[in-house]
């Protein structure tokens, strides 16, 4: 009976980050690819490469350019992160000096100039992931110590591949782990909530549905206090009437002159049509008018998991 390969890079649809990150440091990565025609002065430049391919600690190829996955590009001083405007020939084995990657460098780059993942596996798991129809994508505490953060993980899921989930694992399985993500809204779009609903987080494709277990709501106040508005909360779609979570009162922000504080948490419900609901993006929306006067802005943080296969 033949046993388990301890280095297996995907399994029933789970995709460890960090067995993609290629010419990261650390036993049994993949290693990294390598510039074969250069340029001779920064700016808007095509490298031409080597190969277009690494190979997985299973020996599967990778290929691992493409225009949604930043990379790292050089050493020392002349290192650099870049996202690829355009990548050539890289998808398969074309054989050597056919693999291409246009970006705007700051740096000049020449033979031999070592190219890496910039987010040490992630944004390519989640690649590979949507590459066979989805998956979850695992980030670990190995993933983390190497130098994966919550921004890349913000990052890349916010790049709504089709049937890809990220889970967060970096403190170890606890029952469950939740995505997050947060953010600024102006004095503007804190008064526009009615009419022009923010969005917080992109619809995450196909047959998914994004739960927000909570949003936190801070309102930092800028000493005036608004008028008019309405109940606050996070709704399904840029309409703001199908609501995803409970709802704050306006004296939210209509009451202090001081920053304070809101918990909103997920609707127990039932929410809307499956129209509504799945592939929709997320959004803050206040009910009946929009808010005037007011100074200051609001922070907002959002701890979620989604739901595929509907």
């Amino acid at each position: 009976m033949g046993t388990a390969s301890n280095n297996t890079t995907k399994f029933a649809g789970i995709f460890r980050a960090f067995d993609y990150a290629y010419g990261c440091s650390g036993s049994n990565k993949p290693g990294p690819l390598t510039v074969g025609i250069g340029t001779t002065a920064s700016g808007a430049a095509t490298l031409t490469l080597n190969y277009s391919y690494t190979t997985l600690p299973d020996s599967t190829q990778l290929f691992p350019l493409a225009t949604n996955c930043t990379i790292n590009v050089g050493s020392g001083s002349n290192a650099e992160t870049v996202t690829p405007s355009a990548v050539g020939n890289a998808t398969f084995n074309a054989g050597q000096l056919t693999c291409t990657v246009t970006a705007t460098f700051s740096n000049a780059h020449g033979l031999g100039d070592q190219i890496s993942s910039a987010t040490f596996g992630l944004r390519e798991a989640c690649v590979a992931a949507g590459a066979i129809g989805g998956g979850t994508v695992v980030v670990d505490a190995v993933w983390a110590a190497a130098g994966g953060t919550t921004a890349m993980i913000t990052a890349a899921n916010a790049l709504a591949i089709a049937n890809v989930i990220i889970l967060d694992n970096r403190t170890g399985y606890t029952g469950f782990s939740y995505l997050t993500a947060s953010g600024t809204l102006n004095n503007t779009a804190v008064k526009a909530l009615h009419s022009a609903p923010s969005l917080i987080l992109a619809a995450q494709g196909a047959g998914t549905i994004i739960i927000p277990d909570t949003v936190v709501l801070e309102n930092i106040n800028g000493g005036t206090a608004y008028a008019n508005g309405g109940a606050i909360a996070a709704a399904y779609g840029v309409a703001g009437t199908v609501l995803a979570t409970g709802t704050v009162a306006a004296t939210f922000l209509t009451s202090p002159t001081v920053s304070e504080i809101a918990v909103l948490r997920a609707a127990t419900a039932d929410v809307g049509t499956s129209t509504n609901t799945l592939n929709v993006g997320l959004y803050l929306a206040a009910a009946t008018a929009d808010f005037i006067t007011g100074t200051g802005t609001m922070k907002w943080s959002l701890q979620y998991h989604v739901v595929s296969g509907l």
